[in-house]
């Protein structure tokens, strides 16, 4: 007699393609009355690309932003991505936490 196990819960990555992320946005914002912010466009594509490699490899970065007109850089590794919020959390090798902005956000690249 075979046992059952029970798996738990199983995840799946909700994919979806371009047409059908217009439909929905129309859907919403005509049905619902909903704004559905862009968020493709929050961040860069290739510094997103980097950011999530970092996460997922552990790398350390050399992040630039810039506040008030002055450009800062620094090394860092990321922790969190929050699309809610549009901030990055990094952590910088003395273990000093930081959140920037998307929109603070010039560049990143690894530290080799």
């Amino acid at each position: 007699m075979t046992r059952y196990v029970n798996r738990g819960n199983l995840k799946w990555v909700l994919f979806l393609m371009p047409e059908h992320e217009a439909m929905l946005k129309q859907y919403h914002r005509e049905v619902h009355q909903l704004d559905v912010p862009n968020y493709d466009e929050l961040l860069d594509p290739q510094i997103e690309n980097v950011l999530n490699d970092a996460i997922f490899n552990g790398g350390l970065l050399r992040i630039v932003t810039h506040h008030t007109e002055i450009e800062y850089k620094f090394n860092a590794y990321v922790e969190k991505l929050n699309y809610e919020k549009d901030t990055i959390l990094l952590r910088k090798s003395n273990f000093q936490e930081e959140i920037v902005r998307f929109d603070q956000l010039i560049g990143a690249s690894t530290v080799f």
